[in-house]
């Protein structure tokens, strides 16, 4: 089973569609949870609206709960009481999944990203094949035409400490 984490902040505007993009997955079982940032926005309320709607099982807890429930829901909202960025977001979603010893997989997203319905699927049969690993990455492109790549993985230049995204800008087909 794989665990999704998505970090929220003021993401009202994109939610619905990374949640629906997820719910759409080939893949059986994903575990997706939310850690909200403490946004002021409809974020909160949108979530809550988009798993009413699409009848998925829903949870909402508190950062500071120590356990996770007995049967973990399908899509689970963290409240974290405060912005903690980044890193601090995502460290209480992994901490939540890690609980979970049917989650074996975890896949951290942005919020405005909407994924294809076979990613998890191949996730998953590509950790199968590899084995044991600690980093895994997909192809990101822009979903606005001509749906150029964002980045196929990148390059560490480990004398400046830089970072270049492969294939930045290129059409799919060219890559």
């Amino acid at each position: 089973m794989i665990g999704v984490i998505i970090l929220t902040f003021q993401s009202d505007d994109v939610i619905e569609d990374c949640l629906s993009s997820l719910h759409a997955s080939e893949h059986g079982e994903l575990r997706v949870v939310v850690c909200d940032n403490n946004s002021n926005d409809q974020t909160v309320p949108c979530i809550r609206k988009w798993a009413a709607a699409n009848n998925v099982d829903f949870v909402e807890v508190l950062a500071q709960d120590e356990a996770a429930p007995a049967s973990p829901a399908s899509l689970t909202l963290i409240h974290t009481g405060a912005n903690l960025g980044f890193a601090g977001g995502v460290n209480i979603g992994l901490a939540y999944l890690v609980k979970d010893p049917l989650v074996k997989l975890f896949w951290i997203l942005n919020p405005d990203t909407e994924v294809a319905p076979q990613t998890a699927a191949e996730f998953e049969r590509c950790a199968e094949r590899v084995g044991s690993f600690s980093l895994m990455g997909s192809r990101i492109q822009y979903r606005e035409e001509p749906c150029l790549i964002q980045s196929d993985g990148g390059t560490v230049n480990w004398l400046t400490g830089i970072c270049t995204n492969n294939n930045q800008g290129e059409r799919p087909e060219d890559a």
